[in-house]
Formats: structure tokens, sequence, C-alpha cells
């Protein structure tokens, strides 16, 4: 066989392992999150399957002939792709299964799953490579820094590959069947080359080799377990999936349900992460839409301009035009801008709109408006680039003098350190916060926080109007209003609680057990096909 055919699967190769590292590292999110133990897990399991891998072929060749070792290079990516099979089909409900038992060790175990035995099989070429090079170019032509350099540069075009080429267009689900055909692939044209071995397991080889690429052709053309679009959960609730969509920043869902009793809600999803739900006739059903708009309408003096940070379903920045003011939207994602558009009647021709990260937006901000309204989540809970004193005091120089920031927060009931650190952090900036708990409903340990701060004065105490709520949360605005306190960064119940800064952020620290034990209700509330991305 020709030399250059077996560089040409090292490069692939080394592309398909880390492609299929950053596609599963994306499926892993809806399950367990985005949390630095996610990813301690993900490059753990990555570098042991790495290691492992490469002692394991090494050992090889040292044991088997070189016709022996010639087929096993071939037929190493039908192994691999067998495997890959095998979990499209069956990751979701093994995910949730050890989801709900715990995010940590549950994320070491679906990395486990998903990419250890793939990687060791595809990691073992390297070594195999080595040993099948002709003598003169193993030894006096730096053989082993060629392979390793070929596989490499592999790796590096695979993840642009991957991230810049297949994950704007497949879901991540789709992103794996493709890895998996590939790799098929590439076994079945080398053991196409060597068909006319001696060696009686060519044509076995070759006939898993076909089959792994057949059933990877025949997923993906299907759809997979992507095809099943509804679904009835335990409680006959009715779930259905009406449209779904990959993007640089997750998978984004249009998710229809009704319960059993016959009530009709949409809601609009990101990796698992309900963004705003509606009732029949696109009335929200979610707090936060109507608080933050009325809250920023009692603070501010007669508003003329708003700032909303994170579009979603966009309902936010919709009210605030709707009532006449001038609308600058900012979100990162233009996708879920799209989908607003069509499923969410979101309409902004009277508005500005950006699509940039939120830091970048008020770094940059030249105009000054009366409204900046923050709604930024991804993941389980906010990015931490968005707490830190910096980011506030940007916002700030956004405001017009007497101008109002409103924003909201998921809060654990029983370890509020994160939210304490975040209040803290806006009053090191603005002085003080209105801060305003809403009552646990849907469940004992969360809760919605909403932050409320003017530059340049007091903040309360405030009004709300409270017509055009939905009665339920026109009730519950009013009992979270009885709860309304302002803080101060002096006060003695934030001592011990640190200011969030660019230079030391603990934030993610703070949140960790909040933002799991939020994820693990994720995904015990979510059926396998909405936690799929």
């Amino acid at each position: 066989m020709k030399p250059f055919y077996l560089f040409a699967k090292i490069l692939m190769t080394g592309g398909i392992v880390l492609g299929l590292q950053l596609a599963s590292s994306r499926i892993l999110i809806p399950f367990f999150g985005v949390s630095l133990y996610v990813w301690s897990a993900i490059l753990s399991v990555t570098l042991i399957a790495l290691a492992l891998g490469y002692k394991f072929g090494g050992d090889l060749t040292l044991r088997l002939p070189r016709e022996r070792l010639l087929l096993l290079y071939a037929s190493a990516g039908a192994l691999a792709a067998v495997w890959i099979n095998i979990c499209v089909w069956t990751y979701p409900f093994l995910f949730l299964f050890i989801a709900d038992f715990n995010l940590v060790i549950g994320s070491i175990l679906a990395c486990l799953f998903i990419l250890f035995i793939p990687l060791l099989v595809l990691s073992a070429l390297n070594p195999l490579l080595v040993a099948l090079l002709p003598d003169n170019e193993r030894q006096g032509d730096g053989g082993a820094g060629r392979v390793f350099f070929i596989s490499t540069i592999g790796s590096v075009l695979g993840v642009f590959v991957t991230a810049y080429g297949m994950m704007p267009i497949f879901s991540n689900y789709q992103a794996i069947v493709v890895l998996s055909g590939l790799s098929a692939l590439l076994s079945v044209f080398l053991l196409y080359k060597l068909r006319g071995s001696s060696d009686g397991l060519c044509q076995p080889a070759l006939a898993l080799s076909l089959g792994a690429l057949v059933i990877a052709v025949l997923t993906f053309a299907t759809g997979g377990l992507e095809r099943i679009r509804g679904v009835t959960d335990h409680n006959k609730t009715q779930w259905r999936i009406v449209h779904s969509v990959p993007s640089y920043f997750g998978s984004v869902q249009i998710v229809d349900t009704e319960s059993a009793n016959g009530q009709k809600r949409r809601a609009l999803f990101t990796d698992g992460l309900m963004q705003n739900q509606f009732m029949p006739g696109n009335v929200s059903s979610t707090l936060y839409t109507y608080a933050l708009e009325q809250l920023a309408m009692a603070a501010a003096n007669q508003p003329r301009s708003a700032l909303v940070l994170g579009i979603g379903a966009g309902v936010i920045p919709q009210n605030f035009s709707d009532r006449g003011l001038e609308v600058h939207a900012v979100d990162i994602n233009p996708k879920i801008v799209d989908i607003a558009r069509e499923y969410m009647e979101f309409d902004p021709e009277y508005m500005t709109l950006s699509y940039e990260d939120a830091r970048m937006a008020v770094r940059n901000c030249k105009t000054g408006y009366d409204i900046v309204a923050v709604d930024l989540f991804r993941g389980d809970g906010i990015p931490e680039h968005l707490v830190t004193r910096e980011f506030f005091a940007d916002i700030q120089n956004c405001l017009n003098d007497g101008g109002v920031m409103v924003m909201n927060s998921f809060m654990n009931l029983h370890e509020p350190a994160a939210e304490y650190a975040l209040v803290k952090t806006i009053g090191s900036v603005f002085g003080e916060v209105l801060f305003i708990q809403r009552p646990p409903r849907h469940s004992p340990d969360f809760t919605v926080a909403f932050l409320v701060t003017r530059k340049g004065g007091e903040v309360g105490p405030l009004i709300p109007e409270y017509e055009g709520i939905p009665k339920s949360l026109r009730q519950e605005l009013a009992e979270a209003m009885k709860r309304a306190k302002v803080v101060r960064p002096d006060d003695a119940d934030m001592q011990g609680y640190p200011i969030l800064t660019d230079i030391s952020n603990q934030w993610k620290h703070l949140a960790y057990s909040s933002e799991l034990a939020y994820r693990r209700s994720i995904a015990r509330q979510l059926p396998w096909q909405v936690l799929m991305n």
C-alpha cells in the first residue's frame, strides 16, 4: 500500500479525534451543563484514552507481524465507528439516568462511554504507522516525529472543520454520526486496497467496515433518534418539538406542550434551558418578562430609550418598543432572533438590533440610555464575564443620569452566596440595589431574583403597574414586592461576600453547587428528546 494512503488516514484520523471531542462536549451540555467540572471530565478522559492508545499501539508493534499491523491500521476506523454507532442510539437514555445520579461523576461516566473507546482505538494508529514505515523513513528521516506532526495537524483541521463547517449546519447528534461514517469510510477504502491480502481476516474486516458505514449513513438519512419529535411523559404531558436549529451558541428549540388538563404552552429552549414560555395568544407565562419591564418603567423617570442585553424570545424589547421607547437590543446569537421572529411574533421593525457579546456592547457604548435591561443566561446561569464590577461600570457609563438598570438571576435559596456576591458587586458600582426575591413556586430550592439600581440616586421604593400582567403572575409580583429591600455593599448582611472583578472572579465557584442542582432539576423534568441537541 502506498505511504500516501497511510499518512492520509492518520491526518484524517487526527481530525476525527478532535472533532469527536468537540461535538461530544456540546452533546453533554443539556444533560450535565457547562461547568469547569464537565470540561475537566472531557479533557481527562481524552488524555487518558490517548495515552493508553499510544501504549496499546506500541505494544502491538512488538507482538504482531507487519501484515497483521497493516490490517489493524486499516480496520481501526471501523472499530471506532461501530462503537460510535452504538452510542448515538443509546446515549440519551444513559445520560438522562446518570445525570439524575450525580453530575460530576455522571459527566465522567458519560465521557468514558462516548469518547474512551473511539479515542483509544484511533490513537493506537500513531505507533502502528511508525512501525509500518520503511526502515529508512522510520529511523533516519524522523518517522515518528512526522507521524505525530501530521496527526496533530489533522487534529487542528478537525477542530476548524467541526466548529466552523459542521456545527452551524448539523446538530451535534448529526455531527457525531458524520464523524462515525467518515471513520468507517476510511477503513472501507484502505481495506479495499488490501482486499488481495493473504490475511484471512481482511474480508471480514471489510464487511464490518461496510456495515458500520451503512448504519451511519442510514442513521443520518433517517434522523436516528432525532426523528422522534414527540413524547408523552409520566405526568401525561405531551411534548412536541416544533423546530430545532443548531448554532455556535447551542441548540435552539421551539417546543409545544399540552398538559393532562389541556393547558397548552409554547417554549423557547437553548440547550435544555427555557428562555421563555407562552400561553395561547402569544402571552408570556414567565414572570421575569413582566417584572423587568414594570420595574424599569416604575424606576425610570419618563424613559425614552432602552438597551436590552439578551433578546431571547423578544418579549422585553418588544414591550419597551410598544411603549414608544427607542430600543437597542443585543444578542450574541442571530439564530435565536430569527426563531423569535418566526415562532414568537417578535417584530423588531422599530428597534435596532446588534449581534455581539454583551460585554463588548456596553464597553463600546456611545449612546446614553434611560434603561438597561440585563437578561443574560447561558448553560445553567449567567456567564462569569457578565457579573463583574467592570461590566457593571460599563453599564453605568451607558446610562443617562438617573437611568436605571434592571436584571434578573436564578437564586439558590439554600446556598445564596453567589446571589449576594452579585448584589454586592452591583452595589459597589451604583451604591445600592433594590433586591426583590420572588416567592418559591415550582421548586423549594430555586427562585428568581430581580435587581434594580439607579445611576446617581436612590432606587426605591417602587410601585409597579399590575394591569396587563396575567392574574396568577400579578399576585406573584405583588408578593415579591413585599419582600423588596434596599441593599448596600457595606450592610452587615453583605459582609463576607466578595466583590467580583475581572481579576478576582469567584462566580463559578460560588455558583457551582447551584448550577449543578439546577441542571439536575432540568434533566429530571425534561424528556430526552428535548435534551438531545
